[in-house]
């Protein structure tokens, strides 16, 4: 078995990324494309497939043949086109394809993102049955969808116990934070930028954008000095635009954005986690962290996966999300009880534990 791992933004990288880890420990031939986020990451001593071009799409078949794959293991995101096209030319020359999707949305989208037909991989592993149901119901075969978890997620609980090792000084107030009460993480994300500012705008838009949230956010906050608020900016988010955003009207200053840490290791010193519908909200549920999402106005079902998590707020309409975002906002702010629960952490973390190896197996399969 010789397999390609290809994906290029940063949830994608970090889907696959623990695959390639297991491949390395069990001496599984296999390559990546060193591209986008795979950049960043410390794996200069394995193989890298090499790509040609500006944007890296001549050769590639021909790659295919002389590098020997026989499986490609890819996701897809939300730019970049290259590795839905090296899936393609996989599939042209027989090679058998898996595709990894990092979140709860998109799932059809993603299959066509370079604007030529539907794109139909061997196998689409999704994380669990809320996705597998959703993407039959947007058009994906429901034979050649497999719940395998999602492998970013296998070492969240082995990290958060190493984060919490961290020390909060060199961590948080290095970094501007006073940590003189309540601190809240609020994961931001470019909305506006990838699905459009409206109907109009995007056949894609969700409903609201960033620029939607972080007022209601802001003019609740403002009510309680003893919340402090840690602003995580997406990766491909502008933070100039960000800290002006969190800025405007001056009504709330309790707050700092920080770019250079990875958020899970924010996670054991946070009381609560604000966003919209990233996967760190998603992982922060899995720790027992109380977690709200704002998605107000929203209009695909899909992206209601974190309503259905016992303990999560969600609110998903305009009206009363003043309240509903006061009220949790008091409940933190009170809150004095210890939020880690091993049982429960151990029990929603279950089903992404052996993702990888389930994942390697369907590749097996293939061979």
């Amino acid at each position: 078995m010789n397999i390609l791992f290809t994906a290029n933004e940063v949830g994608s990288v970090r889907a696959i990324y623990p695959i390639m880890q297991l491949c390395n420990e069990t001496n599984i031939k296999f390559s990546y494309t060193k591209i986008g986020f795979f950049g960043t990451i410390d794996c200069n001593a394995w193989n890298v497939f090499p790509l040609h071009g500006s944007k890296g799409c001549s050769g590639i078949k021909e790659q295919l043949i002389k590098k020997e794959i026989t499986v490609v293991i890819f996701s897809v995101n939300m730019v970049d086109t290259l590795p839905l096209k090296i899936a393609r030319e996989a599939n042209n020359l027989g090679i058998p394809t898996i595709h990894v999707i990092d979140s709860w949305n998109g799932y059809l989208s993603r299959m066509k993102m370079d604007h030529e037909c539907v794109f139909f991989p061997n196998y689409y592993v999704v994380p669990d049955e809320f996705a597998k149901v959703d993407a039959i119901r947007q058009g994906i075969p429901s034979d050649i969808i497999m719940i395998c978890g999602q492998p970013a997620f296998e070492d969240s609980l082995k990290d958060y116990k190493l984060n919490m090792l961290d020390s909060q000084k060199n961590l948080l107030i290095s970094n501007g934070l006073t940590l003189s009460g309540k601190l809240i993480l609020f994961v931001s994300e470019p909305v506006r930028m990838d699905f459009g500012a409206s109907i109009e705008d995007s056949k894609y838009y969700k409903g609201y954008t960033e620029f939607d949230v972080i007022p209601m956010v802001k003019d609740e906050l403002s009510k309680y000095s003893n919340i402090e608020t840690c602003v995580l900016p997406h990766p491909r988010e502008s933070e100039e635009q960000l800290s002006k955003l969190w800025s405007q009207d001056d009504n709330y200053k309790h707050f700092k954005i920080i770019s250079s840490i990875r958020g899970r290791k924010l996670l054991p010193f946070v009381d609560g986690v604000v966003g919209m519908a990233s996967t760190l909200l998603y992982e922060a549920w899995l720790m027992n962290i109380p977690v709200l999402s704002i998605q107000p106005g929203l209009i695909e079902d899909n992206l209601k996966m974190l309503k259905m998590r016992d303990g999560v707020t969600f609110i998903d309409k305009k009206n009363n999300s003043d309240k509903i975002i006061n009220t949790w906002l008091k409940k933190v702010s009170l809150n004095s009880e210890d939020s880690f629960r091993l049982n429960i952490i151990k029990n929603r973390c279950s089903e992404h534990m052996n993702s990888s190896i389930s994942i390697l197996n369907l590749a097996r399969l293939k061979n």
